[in-house]
């Protein structure tokens, strides 16, 4: 199947967001043109976008959110054996859950070609709960080669944990470029990067990246500082800058610093925004820009309640700011249409419940639990932007918990002994739980009805 564009889809759920690519066999020939574009993947369980044994895919202007999985080595995008001037450039990738994960993942000889490396460029990824030292916001691994990783954010906070990791001993890697991106760790005990050897890193040209790691170590083993890191055959000009974001998930810059501070790469010459670059760009995936409060919006069409059960419910939401997301729901008067509504519940209110963090332009879903059955309710949603900007507070329309209803269960009490032709026998039923009153209704072997009440008498022939 070449020439497969997948465009502009929202994606929630499931084991894999977007899986595509060609079968894998080596006896067949690999898929071209595919596009993955514009789309927005929602807590799928192993992998928001998936792309193998294609040549020259573009993955692009993706936003891939996780935050529910409990499945460790979770990939926001895995590229797996891709060929040729593979893209993958201004996807936005959040990863908010505690299982150790990958923002973008190049593996298994995933291979550029020498007159045309692969790009990768202009990406955002932000993790935010690594608990272990096996995440890592972008990993390439050692059997990967012509590769231009430029131009990128990643952000790792928690305790532990890599910006950038290359994995394995395959002998392959070669022709690796590294530079203009931002690489910030700020977990407790995480490292800038990891290497597979001294030999591997000394292979990659690492230029012009600005570093922050709170634990102090720029690369395990073979460059604890950035002195150690910049003496090293092919690196130079990495400097060390804590970048000053908008949150922990919304990366945008607050302020400059030295990261406008960026070399010029010909095709990136805009950023994740579609935003001209500088003549002296900022380096990683956003142009810096004086920040504008902006007031969070809704978009058209939400917020939407949906898998409404006797205890619970779904409520989606999609903003135009990203920030904090606060939800509560509000039992309302029985009496139905005729009743007064409760009170909305005040700003106050609203911060005192717990928010989740939100990322601008993707489907939220509140989960209300613990509700009670045949109860009408409303729920309330309020964002509140990075720079504390809070948006209304917006309602849904009035929604009921369905009815608890027992197990329905049915006992039949058979004629005892043995009754002749001719005679009469009698067949009662009993039934609990269900919808009462129960409607009966018995049916003969040739499904004729013979009764419609709890007791049936039967005349054999």
């Amino acid at each position: 199947n070449n020439n497969v564009t997948i465009e502009n889809n929202l994606l929630s759920g499931g084991y894999i967001g977007v899986y595509a690519g060609a079968y894998g066999l080596v006896a067949n020939m690999r898929e071209t043109g595919l596009v993955v574009r514009g789309n927005t993947v929602t807590n799928a369980g192993s992998k928001g976008v998936y792309v193998m044994d294609e040549i020259g895919a573009t993955v692009e202007n993706n936003i891939i959110t996780q935050s529910v999985t409990q499945k460790t080595s979770y990939s926001g995008i895995d590229i797996y054996r891709n060929k040729g001037q593979f893209v993958v450039r201004n996807n936005v990738i959040v990863n908010s859950h505690n299982a150790y994960s990958n923002g973008i993942y190049l593996r298994q000889e995933s291979e550029g070609d020498a007159n045309a490396p692969a790009r990768v460029y202009n990406n955002v990824v932000a993790i935010t709960a690594s608990t272990t030292s096996s995440t890592a916001g972008a990993q390439i691994n050692s059997d990967c080669n012509n590769i231009e990783f430029v131009y990128n954010t990643v952000s790792v906070a928690g305790t532990n944990g890599y910006t950038f990791y290359n994995g394995g001993s395959t002998s392959k890697w070669q022709h690796m470029l590294i530079a203009n991106n931002i690489f910030q760790n700020t977990s407790t005990s995480g490292m800038g990067a990891l290497f597979y050897s001294d030999e591997f890193m000394s292979k990659a040209v690492i230029e012009n990246n600005a570093w922050y790691v709170a634990s102090g170590t720029i690369v395990k083993d073979y460059a604890a500082t950035i002195e150690a890191l910049n003496s090293h055959d092919k690196a130079q000009n990495n400097w060390v800058e804590q970048a000053e974001f908008l949150s922990e998930t919304d990366l945008h810059l607050k302020s400059a610093g030295t990261l406008v501070n960026g070399t010029v790469i010909s095709y990136v010459d805009t950023d994740a925004d579609g935003n001209a670059r500088a003549q002296v760009p900022t380096v990683g995936a956003y142009e810096f820009a004086e920040v504008v409060e902006e007031k969070p919006e809704i978009a058209e069409g939400y917020p939407t309640v949906s898998g409404i059960t006797e205890n619970s419910a779904v409520v989606k939401s999609n903003w135009s700011v990203g920030g904090k997301l606060y939800a509560k729901v509000v039992a309302q008067p029985a009496g139905g249409a005729s009743a007064a509504p409760a009170a909305a519940p005040s700003v106050d209110d609203m911060l005192a419940t717990t928010p989740v963090d939100y990322t601008a332009g993707t489907d939220a879903e509140s989960t209300f639990s613990d509700l009670t059955p045949s109860t009408t309710y409303k729920a309330y949603l309020m964002v509140v932007s990075a720079l504390g900007v809070k948006s209304d507070i917006v309602e849904t329309e009035a929604f009921t918990t369905l009815r608890h209803i027992e197990p329905l269960v049915l006992y039949i009490e058979p004629i005892s002994g043995t009754i002749n032709a001719g005679e009469t026998g009698s067949v009662y039923a009993m039934a609990e739980g269900g919808d009462q009153p129960y409607p009966w209704e018995w049916r003969d072997q040739m499904n004729n009805i013979v009764g419609d009440a709890e007791m049936v008498d039967v005349t054999p022939d």
